[in-house]
């Protein structure tokens, strides 16, 4: 290549001698194939003269494509000369063309509030008339059947009610960790939708958010704290319906898992695997009811609690290692599960904790690696009159033994460091021997 540059430039001064150009230069070209960068060198009247370079380096012109520095004669950039028109005009951000913004009522901000329904590729700009894009509006991109994907920029704080209500294209989304709310309804009938990714910062998300994204397939779900949700919520209803597996991913940024985030009375969401990062601390009350299809999950040593019904309904489970962090477990946590039952002695087991018992029992001597007692494990055991709790056991649940009217006696282990409340609830003839 730099051997046909050469030959190049020596025709064109040639030609440029035999026109009489460089008549009375007295100029002499040497071509040097020893140098691997390429040179020339010549004589004139005012002296000897060397260029290097003509292998297109950052000093040297070039006459095929150019650079910063350089002069283009084919295309040329916007620190260069451009003979086939100057300077390029700056490019239209991806879909912008598309989109209505509505300036806030504080007026520090706009809002996206439309999108046209052709539209296929949106990144949504940060700034919108030198203000930051701070939302986007309810039903601003609802019925955008063509939309495939979206980019969502940091600035945003709220995705609105129906926002993306519809956009069957849509085949994933990731929600920036600046967003703290969406909407109900947000993301409802993206049934194209196979994976989504939650930011950091959410801290409250809508009834039916993600209704019938049947299609779904991974949940990223990183939020530290997302408030409680209602029985009603159903935030994930009817996902992964037409039968494809979930699989839903903690991240470490999360620290509670909130109640009912994944109940859904009717029609349980089709989750089959659960990993939670360490760091998550509690897992909420019925967080996973009735997921009957979720045969694994992973609990982190972070975790120290786990809710009422978080489990409930989880027949498909066969195993699952309760971490020796976790001081306590909440009623019927496990009911349904009965893949996991040891039962020994007529009492019941998950892993080392104690969650439930045979209805015959009369007396109880707990497994000696028993690590607790769960929350109303021993609850309305009429005939139970004489318990004695192993030293391996660190705690006992609320109202473990509530309303067993017949207790007389039961002697509790010396490492047991915390007794919830109304443990012993209308146990009114009990004697406690604590060892020492």
């Amino acid at each position: 290549m730099k051997r046909k540059v050469l030959l190049v430039l020596f025709a064109a001064i040639m030609a440029l001698s035999s026109a009489g150009a460089l008549a009375g230069c007295g100029f002499q070209f040497v071509v040097d194939n020893s140098s691997e960068s390429g040179s020339y060198s010549g004589s004139s009247q005012s002296g000897n003269q060397s260029i290097s370079g003509l292998d297109g380096d950052s000093t040297g012109e070039d006459s095929t494509g150019g650079d910063g520095s350089g002069s283009d004669s084919s295309s040329g950039d916007s620190s260069g000369s451009d003979s086939t028109g100057g300077e390029d005009a700056p490019s239209e951000d991806i879909g912008v063309s598309m989109l209505t913004f509505t300036l806030n009522a504080d007026g520090a901000g706009y809002s996206v509030s439309d999108c046209g329904t052709s539209a296929t590729v949106v990144e949504i700009p940060a700034t919108y008339e030198g203000l930051p894009v701070s939302s986007i509006g309810n039903s601003a991109f609802s019925e955008c059947n063509s939309l495939e994907s979206i980019e969502i920029p940091d600035n945003v704080t709220s995705i609105g009610n129906s926002a993306f209500e519809g956009c069957t294209s849509l085949a994933k989304i990731e929600i920036s960790d600046s967003v703290t709310s969406i909407g109900y309804y947000a993301f409802r009938d993206c049934t194209g939708l196979t994976s989504i990714t939650i930011g950091n910062n959410v801290t409250s998300i809508g009834d039916y958010a993600f209704d019938d994204c049947t299609g779904l397939t991974k949940i990223y779900y990183n939020a530290v704290e997302v408030a409680d949700l209602n029985s009603s919520s159903n935030v994930f209803y009817n996902v992964g319906k037409i039968g494809n597996d979930i699989e839903v991913i903690f991240g470490n940024t999360v620290k509670y898992i909130p109640a009912n985030l994944f109940r859904v009375d009717s029609y349980s969401p089709n989750i089959t695997r659960v990993i939670i990062s360490d760091g998550v601390i509690s897992i909420g009350n019925c967080a996973f009811l009735n997921c009957n299809e979720l045969t694994s999950i992973i609990i982190p040593n972070s975790v120290t609690s786990i809710g009422n019904y978080a489990f409930s309904g989880c027949s498909g489970l066969t195993n699952i290692s309760i971490p020796n962090s976790v001081t306590s477990i909440g009623k019927e946590a496990f009911s349904g599960c009965d893949n996991l039952f040891q039962t020994e002695n007529g009492v019941s087991y998950v892993d080392k904790w104690v969650i439930g018992f045979d209805s015959s029992l009369t007396s109880v001597t707990l497994r000696n690696d028993t690590i607790g007692i769960a929350d109303s494990a021993f609850s309305s055991c009429h005939g139970l009159t004489g318990v004695t709790i192993s030293d391996s056991v660190t705690s006992i649940g609320r109202y473990a033994f509530d309303n067993c009217t017949d207790l007389t006696s039961i002697t509790i282990g010396n490492n047991v460091t915390s007794i919830g409340e109304r443990a012993f609830y209308n146990c009114s003839g009990l004697t406690i021997y604590c060892r020492a």
